[in-house]
């Protein structure tokens, strides 16, 4: 019985490694960012990478992020990512 537990306990563990782009973005804590939006971006950029590389120009594009965000984020995205 406790040898099952522990297997369920620990293959557990190894799905919560992988996540989506999204739950990736939503869990940076982004202020004014939920899971909508997080859904968003990880539509429109498709990939880690080309989220980080994003200008603002590149974010006020993305539907749900708006121009008041775009303006703050460059710097703050690409650092937020790498401290993680």
């Amino acid at each position: 019985m406790a040898e099952k537990s522990a297997s369920n306990t620990l293959a557990a563990i190894e799905v919560s490694k992988k996540t989506t782009l999204a739950r990736f973005i939503f869990a940076l804590g982004i202020r004014n960012v939920g899971e909508a939006t997080a859904k968003d971006l990880a539509r429109h950029f498709g990939g880690l990478d080309a989220l980080m590389a994003a200008g603002e120009g590149a974010l006020q594009q993305c539907r749900m992020w708006g121009r008041w965000c775009a303006e703050a984020s460059p710097s703050f995205l690409p650092s937020r990512i790498t401290a993680r």
